[in-house]
């Protein structure tokens, strides 16, 4: 006859064989910018298209489509679209006005592990920022031009084969344009930023919206 104890071992035994095993949680995906080298920042190159609209005196609010190449743990391509606000002009140099408001939303479709991967976010700015905003007459030998530099704060939901899962950060995003008043096609025009995550991902849990610490949510903090 067994005893107390070489019975509860082999119970034990059968329990453990037939119970099913608790796999452990997908290792979390990259953030945007997690390394401590360029390579391992996310980084976007691309154009935006002809701002349309005059600069005003008292400050001037443009719409902004951008595209280009992603690099960095999410390769591929992006798409930007946002507005930027120039504020009343204050000279003649190079920097001629502040940029004080700036938000944005964007999409960069890539590969992990071997399947597509989708990023969303948003951006906002961070503090205020540099820029020129200047508009010539036609004949003019020199170019109508637009330039923001801007630190923005970004939030971003990270779609992979493994699950979702977010990252935030801090964002430099610059952008430009020279252009020819009486034929705006020509001309030079680009956009440029980098990511710097301020977290590791975290992973994404079911929730009923505001309220709830753990919903799945861009822009968390505007909740009230």
């Amino acid at each position: 006859m067994l005893g107390a104890r070489t019975f509860t071992a082999v119970l034990f035994t059968l329990v453990t064989l037939v119970s099913p095993a608790i796999a452990a949680p997908p290792p979390a995906p990259p953030t945007l910018g997690a390394g401590s080298n360029f390579a391992l920042y996310e980084m976007f190159i691309g154009e935006i298209e002809h701002l349309h609209g005059l600069c005003q005196p008292a400050g001037t609010t443009f719409e902004f489509n951008a595209a280009g190449i992603a690099t960095g743990p999410y390769p591929g391509t992006f798409t930007e679209t946002g507005t930027v606000t120039f504020g009343p002009a204050s000279g003649t140099d190079l920097f001629n006005s502040s940029v004080v408001a700036f938000e944005s939303g964007f999409r960069i479709e890539s590969v992990f592990d071997g399947n597509p991967v989708e990023v969303t976010g948003t951006k906002r700015l961070a503090f205020v920022g540099t820029g020129h905003c200047a508009d010539v007459a036609v004949g003019d030998p020199l170019l109508s031009s637009r330039i923001a530099v801007v630190q923005a704060s970004y939030e971003a939901r990270i779609k992979t084969s493994r699950g979702v899962y977010f990252d935030r950060g801090g964002s430099p995003v610059s952008l430009f344009e020279y252009y020819e008043p009486e034929d705006p096609s020509l001309g030079q025009r680009g956009f440029s930023e980098l990511f710097i995550s301020a977290i590791g991902p975290e992973a994404a849990k079911p929730g009923e919206g505001c309220g709830d610490e753990n919903h799945e949510h861009i822009r968390s903090s505007e909740c009230p």
